[in-house]
């Protein structure tokens, strides 16, 4: 039976993009399935997109001794109060 790689990561609300086998690491393209944030100043749900945020790169468990990378696909969300002011 062949798993795929969202089965091996098993992280609840992850859904994987692509993958990428390089010949020293592997890299994994996620997003997440929530369509909103939660605001930082208000504590409000945040669902409008405003622009992209910075590539992240982060450092999951080694594959046949080689490091794995998911890497998430980040967007910056505010909250309508917020940008209003």
């Amino acid at each position: 039976m062949a798993l795929s790689i969202e089965q091996l990561l098993n992280i609840p609300g992850i859904k994987v993009l692509s993958s990428e086998d390089h010949q020293r690491e592997i890299s994994i393209y996620i997003e997440f399935a929530d369509n909103y944030a939660i605001c930082h100043k208000c504590g409000q749900k945040a669902t409008e997109f405003h622009g992209d945020g910075e590539t992240l790169r982060i450092r999951h468990l080694p594959i046949f001794n080689r490091p794995v990378y998911c890497v998430p696909s980040v967007r910056e969300r505010s909250d309508r109060k917020i940008r209003a002011t």
